[in-house]
C-alpha cells in the first residue's frame, strides 16, 4: 500500500508539472500576440471578403449562413468550418475587432500546448520540448497567421491539425474505436477550415515508418488501411479546392521547369526566413523575385540531405523532422502555383514544427554530449526567445491596420504590385482619390496592365492633390508600353 501510495503521488506531481508547464505556454503566447487584439480589421484585402463587406457573415449565425457556409467557394476555397466560425464571432462581438483577434489568439495558444504535448509524445524532455513550443509560439512568421483576421481558417486548421496528430499517437499506446474515429473527425475539421493539411496522412504514415516502427504484417490494421478514410478526404479536398481556385481565376500555369526552380528557391527563402527572420513582408510578389542562385541551391541541397537521411537507418527524429518541413511545404512550394506570391509567411504554420523537430533534437545531442555547456545553452535559448517575442511584437504593430502594412511592403520592396495597388484602394476608401489613384495605376503598370494604368492616371489627374510631374512620367511610360504591345492581351 506505501508503495502503490507513492507511486501515486510521484504521478500526480508528474501531472501537475506537465499542466504547469502547458500553462505557462499558454500564458507566454498570450502575452506576447496580445498588442494584436489592438488591431483594427485591414482595409482593401481580405478582411473585407471574409467579415466587412460579406453579407451573409454580417448577419451572424443563421440557418441560411449555416448553408451558404458549406455551399459558398467564396474567395477560392471550400472552408464551412472557418465561415462559421466567422459568423459565431459576428454573434458574440459585432464587427468589434478585438474579439475577432483574441479568438484567433486563443486558437494559437492552444496549438501551442497541443504541439508540447506532441513534442512530449515523441520523446523529448520537457525543457526541450517547452523551448521549441515557445519557439514556434512566438516565432514572427506567426505573426500574418494570428494577427490577421481574415486568416482564422489557419489557426483552425493547425489547431485541429495538431490535436489529430496527438489523438493519432495516443491511440498508437491505447488503441480503440472512439479514438481512430477522433483522428478521422479532426482531420476532416483541420480540412474543412483550411486544405493546408492534405499531406497529414502522408505525415501519419512517416511518423509510423520512421517513428513508431510499426510493422505491416503484425498489425491487425496496417497503417496504410488505417489512413485510407483520410487519404480519401484528403483526395476529395484537393479536388474541390482546385476547383475552386480554378474558378476564382487563381491557378497560374507555367513550364514545369520553371515551377521546379521556384519551388526550390521557395525552399531555401523559407529556411533563411526560420532563422533570420527580417524583412517579412504581407506579400512576397514572384514578379520581379530575385530568385537569384543561391535559394535554388539551398532548397536542393536541403532536399538532397533530406532524402539521404530518409533512406538511411538511426536516429528517427530527424527522419521525422525533415520529413515534415519537406512534405508538408509541398502544397504551397510553388509546383502547384496559386496566386502570385513567391512565398508566404501564413504558410510557415504547420512546416515549420519539422524544423523545430530538427532544432530541438540537434540542441539535445549537443548539450548532451556537453554537460558543462547546460547553463550557456539555457541562456542562449533565453536570449533568442526574447529576441524573437521583440521581433513579434514589432512585426503586429504593422498589421494594425491596412496603410500601415501595405507602406511597410512598399518600404520593403517598391515595386510590390499587391501592396501599391491595395495602398490604393485603402486611400481611394479614405477619398484621398488623387494619391490614391497614383498608385493603382503604378501597380497595374507593374502588372503589365497600362492601358488600365493610363486611364486611371487620368482620374488621378482629375482628383488633383498629386505631383503633376509624376503623372507626366508615368503616363509616358504607360504610353511606351501600349506602343510596344507590352502587357496587351494580359
Amino acid at each position: 500500500m506505501i508503495g502503490s501510495g507513492r507511486l501515486l503521488t510521484a504521478a500526480a506531481r508528474l501531472i501537475t508539472r506537465e499542466r504547469m508547464l502547458a500553462l505557462s505556454l499558454f500564458l507566454l503566447t498570450v502575452a506576447v500576440f496580445l498588442p494584436s487584439c489592438g488591431n483594427g480589421f485591414i482595409a482593401a484585402y481580405d478582411d473585407e471578403l471574409y467579415l466587412t463587406l460579406n453579407g451573409v457573415v454580417r448577419q451572424g449565425l443563421t440557418p441560411a449562413g449555416f448553408l451558404w457556409a458549406f455551399t459558398s467557394l467564396t474567395g477560392g476555397n471550400w472552408h464551412p468550418v472557418t465561415w462559421l466560425s466567422h459568423m459565431l464571432d459576428v454573434t458574440l462581438f459585432g464587427l468589434v475587432p478585438a474579439g475577432h483577434h483574441l479568438v484567433s489568439l486563443l486558437f494559437h495558444g492552444g496549438s501551442t500546448v497541443l504541439l508540447y504535448r506532441l513534442l512530449r509524445q515523441l520523446g523529448f524532455a520537457r525543457a526541450t520540448a517547452w523551448l521549441a513550443s515557445l519557439l514556434f509560439a512566438v516565432h514572427p512568421q506567426r505573426v500574418e497567421s494570428v494577427a490577421w483576421a481574415a486568416e482564422r481558417k489557419d489557426v483552425l486548421s493547425v489547431f485541429f491539425g495538431l490535436a489529430a496528430l496527438t489523438t493519432y499517437l495516443s491511440s498508437l499506446r491505447r488503441p480503440g474505436r472512439g479514438r481512430y474515429l477522433a483522428v478521422v473527425g479532426l482531420f476532416l475539421l483541420s480540412l474543412l477550415s483550411k486544405p493546408m493539411l492534405v499531406t497529414l496522412p502522408l505525415l501519419i504514415l512517416g511518423l509510423d515508418q520512421h517513428l513508431c516502427g510499426r510493422t505491416r504484417e503484425g498489425d491487425r490494421w496496417p497503417p496504410l488501411m488505417e489512413m485510407l478514410p483520410l487519404l480519401l478526404a484528403a483526395g476529395a479536398i484537393g479536388v474541390i479546392t482546385w476547383y475552386a481556385q480554378a474558378e476564382s481565376n487563381a491557378v497560374v500555369t507555367a513550364p514545369l521547369g520553371d515551377r521546379v526552380l521556384v519551388a526550390l528557391a521557395a525552399y531555401g527563402e523559407y529556411l533563411r526566413l526560420f532563422f533570420v527572420p527580417l524583412g517579412l513582408s504581407f506579400h512576397y510578389p514572384l514578379e520581379g523575385s530575385a530568385i537569384g542562385i543561391w535559394r535554388p541551391l539551398a532548397g536542393l541541397l536541403f532536399l538532397a540531405w533530406g532524402i539521404r537521411l530518409l533512406c538511411r537507418q538511426g536516429e528517427p527524429l530527424p527522419r521525422v523532422g525533415c520529413f515534415w518541413f519537406l512534405v508538408t511545404l509541398l502544397p504551397v512550394s510553388g509546383i502547384v502555383r496559386f496566386g502570385g506570391q513567391f512565398v508566404a509567411d501564413r504558410y510557415t504554420y504547420f512546416p515549420h514544427i519539422g524544423l523545430l523537430i530538427l532544432l530541438a533534437w540537434g540542441g539535445e545531442r549537443f548539450l548532451a554530449a556537453r554537460p558543462s555547456w547546460g547553463r550557456a545553452g539555457a541562456t542562449s535559448a533565453a536570449i533568442l526567445l526574447v529576441g524573437m517575442a521583440l521581433l513579434t511584437v514589432r512585426q503586429i504593430g504593422y498589421w494594425h491596420d491596412g496603410e500601415r502594412l501595405y507602406r511597410r511592403a512598399i518600404e520593403l520592396n517598391p515595386a510590390n504590385w499587391l501592396a501599391l495597388g491595395n495602398l490604393g484602394g485603402a486611400l481611394v476608401q479614405q477619398e484621398r482619390y488623387g494619391e490614391g489613384f497614383l498608385l493603382l495605376a503604378r501597380a497595374q503598370l507593374l502588372r503589365g496592365r497600362p492601358a488600365e494604368a493610363l486611364e486611371t492616371l487620368r482620374s488621378a489627374r482629375r482628383a488633383g492633390g498629386v505631383s503633376l510631374r509624376e503623372l507626366d512620367l508615368l503616363s509616358d511610360e504607360a504610353l511606351r508600353k501600349i506602343r510596344n504591345g507590352d502587357g496587351v492581351g494580359r
